[in-house]
């Protein structure tokens, strides 16, 4: 349940067996081990940090926790603080074909938190504590235990605090986590999710120049101004897998989100205030179709979003309706083609999206792999409410944007001697 690509692999860098009993806070510790993504922060825990892959920054990578979408609907980012790797059991990274489909015709990547299911007999409990410079400590606590035969409960708590360096740079970060999950059958298996962060952050315009102070000492050096920002945001999951059908590799997946996001920016020193909440919730259904010449994969997906009218940013009702799929077909032994296409209809505007890749392996260790993607919607189609609507002193929208086109060529070899290595060119 949760996962996109239907397996779970504890040898891989980013399951929480290689993972867990190291000192990373956050999956912000761990993604520079995924070739293609790169990642910025500011220095300071819970800041805004960015998160770029093949080119393509925040606002164009998804961010998904079992397959439901997580990312603001004003500007499409995510904060990655805010998901607890003790509540993680594999993080997925689609890239190619996978961004395509489950992040939307406009991205070129997505990520993937698969959550970790428990079947605990007897009542389990687990605190991971983690504390670093500067003044800098994070909390999970976890309890699990079945309620009844084939039913369990999982609770758990985030906490993270941080004084920052400078002056009005300190943290404070709640999550609280909750599900009952109920295997109705070895055929049926139904969650329910209830994932809540609130997220106090101090934020500075940094170190005034001006000021004749040192600037590299956290203690007598001055900051621009004082500003702070309150995140509040509730994410509700109804989530199914089944197997309809006989075949064990075929299943179906469904589905039902709904997520609330109150933002509020405090600027004290221009007595600036900014109070925006918004709302989205969808359905997406899919389907995986296993046989011995190939694989096919079918989904839908339907989201609506309402963003409330605030200081800069009017509001918004929209929804978004989509149709994708992937056929891999198997041709002996050396040569794997697939085809994939997403075709997505967002503010009354289609646009297709589409690619191909095929590996073929060239010896009993090596293999050659190729790829493409088009991926183009209709004018101002690809933008966030945030771009589209805004206008104030230093963000002012006179037209409409232009057409955003991403095209994706790769090729390379790939090298596995063993279970145990695997070396990509």
């Amino acid at each position: 349940m949760g996962s996109l690509v239907g397996s779970i692999d504890s040898t891989s860098m980013f399951h929480r067996s290689q993972f867990m009993w190291t000192d990373v806070k956050y999956f912000g510790d761990l993604v520079w081990r995924a070739p293609g993504f790169f990642f910025r922060e500011l220095g300071e825990a819970g800041k805004p940090n960015q998160l770029n892959a093949f080119g393509i920054e925040n606002a164009g990578i998804a961010i998904l926790l079992d397959g439901r979408p997580m990312n603001d609907p004003v500007t499409g980012t995510y904060n990655l603080y805010e998901i607890p790797l003790e509540f993680i059991e594999q993080v997925e990274i689609l890239d190619r074909s996978g961004g395509i489909l489950f992040g939307g015709g406009t991205t070129k990547a997505a990520v993937n938190f698969v959550t970790r299911q428990y079947n605990a007999i007897r009542p389990m409990t687990k605190i991971r504590y983690v504390q670093a410079s500067p003044e800098n400590i994070l909390t999970d606590g976890l309890f699990t235990q079945n309620l009844a035969r084939g039913a369990n409960l999982t609770l758990g708590f985030q906490r993270h605090v941080s004084n920052g360096r400078y002056r009005n740079a300190s943290l404070d970060s709640w999550n609280v986590r909750a599900r009952v999950r109920y295997n109705v059958s070895d055929r049926l298996n139904i969650s329910l999710m209830e994932f809540y962060t609130k997220t106090i952050n101090g934020m500075n315009g940094g170190v005034d120049l001006s000021v004749p102070t040192p600037v590299f000492d956290n203690i007598s050096a001055t900051v621009k101004d004082t500003a702070s920002e309150r995140v509040k945001r509730h994410d509700l999951t109804l989530s199914m897998i089944a197997h309809v059908f006989e075949d064990s590799l075929s299943t179906t997946q469904l589905s039902l989100y709904y997520s609330t996001l109150e933002n509020e920016y405090n600027e004290e020193s221009t007595t600036f205030q900014n109070l925006r909440a918004s709302f989205f919730r969808g359905i997406r259904l899919s389907q995986v179709f296993d046989g011995s010449v190939g694989s096919a994969f079918l989904g839908f997906e339907v989201q609506e979003i309402y963003v409330d009218s605030s200081r800069y940013v009017p509001g918004r009702n929209e929804t978004m309706s989509a149709f994708f799929g992937k056929l891999s077909m198997r041709l002996g032994n050396l040569l794997t083609p697939s085809f994939f296409a997403r075709f997505e209809n967002r503010r009354s505007k289609p646009f297709l999206s589409y690619g191909s890749d095929v590996e073929m392996k060239l010896g009993p260790s090596v293999a050659f792999f190729a790829g493409f993607s088009v991926s183009g919607p209709a004018e101002s189609n690809a933008a966030e409410p945030i771009e589209l609507f805004s206008s104030d002193s230093s963000i002012l929208q006179l037209g409409t944007l232009s057409r955003e086109k991403h095209t994706f060529l790769e090729g390379g070899l790939r090298f596995f001697p063993d279970e145990s290595f695997s070396l990509s060119i």
